[in-house]
């Protein structure tokens, strides 16, 4: 058990895995508000913001508890901003990067499927 973060393009192709990087939920929590809905929506602009972030973090990691804060929740994982952390910032733009390099075919949509 633990949060688990899956990014699918429309519901079809499973893109990334992301288990209990909580400032990712953290992120998205922020942009959408409370919400009990276990799918969001992202958004090409999310990705730029996210990747953005991740950038500046990964080269000041003083940064981090204000551009991407850790959460703290049941079976969120680690709130500390230790080595973990920053490997999951660099996995969470890499990931960023490729997806913003393939544009969406009509009617395709990333989103974001949380369980915790």
């Amino acid at each position: 058990m633990g949060l688990d973060i899956v990014l699918f393009k429309t519901k079809a192709t499973e893109i990334a895995n992301f288990r209990k990087v909580n400032f990712l939920f953290k992120f998205f929590e922020d942009r959408i508000g409370d919400n009990d809905s276990t799918t969001i929506k992202v958004y090409t602009e999310d990705l730029e913001e996210l990747r953005e972030r991740c950038i500046k973090v990964l080269a000041d990691h003083k940064l981090a508890k204000n551009l991407l804060p850790t959460c703290s929740g049941f079976f969120f994982g680690s709130t500390a901003y230790d080595e973990y952390y920053f490997k999951d910032v660099l996995r969470v733009l890499d990931t960023c990067e490729a997806l913003l390099k393939q544009p969406l075919d009509d009617g395709e949509r990333y989103e974001l499927d949380v369980w915790y």
